[in-house]
């Protein structure tokens, strides 16, 4: 497939994207960690969402020197708006991130083109890498996922998720202020054990129904907001203290920063979260 950019009455073409890019979903949270632990948060709303592709080429020596002349060009693409045109049909690229769909017209602001060197695997070939504010997706269905399962990991409303395949990342922060006695003596504040926080970082992989689904749910419903997350038990996501057989929680989005990234046929994404409590 190959995309075309226009800036009327300026356009070229150029081959598709290679696989490895990624989209920054940038969600305008604010937080404070609260005295008992928890996290409040504040939130603009999604229309203040941003959306950021960052992704390379792999070009022939006239579509590199496509790429410099209009995206260099102030008559051209070169600091405004473009169009970037994806065609009527399917593309399995996805330039606004799996919920925001794979064809059509694309507006985008370019942020960065760094242009590359020439290749010697292909010979003849350049590898630019491209940044791009999105500014406008067309209007896409999500895809159905009822019955399609690729695991028993849920979060949210959002459910047959595989397990993250690397595991959870527990982070227990007590709460304690600490200090150090001019006598070499240690003290501290302890504002007791149910202020203390628990963090858990994990990584979901999966396929794009599936991940459309989970980004369009953390970009709409959870965003700020508490969301419940389950999974087997044993796997003690907010660390070895909590009982195996607490397999759900409500948690947080700690991150306000989604990072999807798609590799061949797999999406990735990564979450922080922080307790909130037992379901």
């Amino acid at each position: 497939m190959s995309i075309t950019f226009t800036a009327t009455p300026y356009s070229i073409t150029i081959d598709n994207f290679q696989p490895g890019y990624t989209v920054d979903v940038v969600l305008p949270l604010h937080s404070r960690k609260l005295l008992n632990g928890k996290m409040k948060t504040w939130d603009d709303g999604s229309a203040y969402d941003r959306r950021i592709l960052r992704a390379k080429t792999l070009v022939s020596a006239a579509q590199h020197a496509d790429i410099m002349d209009f995206f260099f060009d102030t008559n051209k693409g070169r600091c405004q708006n473009v169009t970037m045109a994806l065609g009527a049909s399917s593309t399995g690229f996805f330039p606004a991130g799996p919920d925001k769909g794979d064809l059509g017209n694309f507006v985008v602001f370019p942020l960065s083109i760094k242009t590359g060197q020439i290749l010697q695997q292909p010979w003849l070939h350049f590898s630019d890498e491209m940044e791009f504010l999105i500014v406008s997706a067309p209007a896409y269905s999500l895809p159905a996922t009822t019955n399609f399962s690729q695991g028993d990991f849920t979060l949210g409303s959002v459910s047959g998720l595989m397990q993250p395949q690397t595991g959870f990342n527990p982070e227990t922060t007590p709460a304690l202020a600490k200090q150090y006695t001019g006598g070499m003596q240690g003290g501290y504040v302890d504002k007791g054990y149910g202020a203390d926080t628990y963090l858990s970082k994990f990584s979901i992989q999966a396929n794009h129904p599936k991940m459309a689904q989970l980004i369009n749910y953390m970009t709409s419903t959870a965003r700020g907001a508490s969301f419940s997350i389950t999974n087997q038990a044993n796997l003690y996501p907010l660390g070895g203290h909590f009982p195996d057989s607490w397999a759900s929680y409500n948690v947080k989005l700690a991150n306000e920063t989604i990072v999807v990234s798609h590799t061949e046929n797999t999406f990735e994404t990564s979450f922080d979260v922080i307790y909130e409590s037992a379901v």
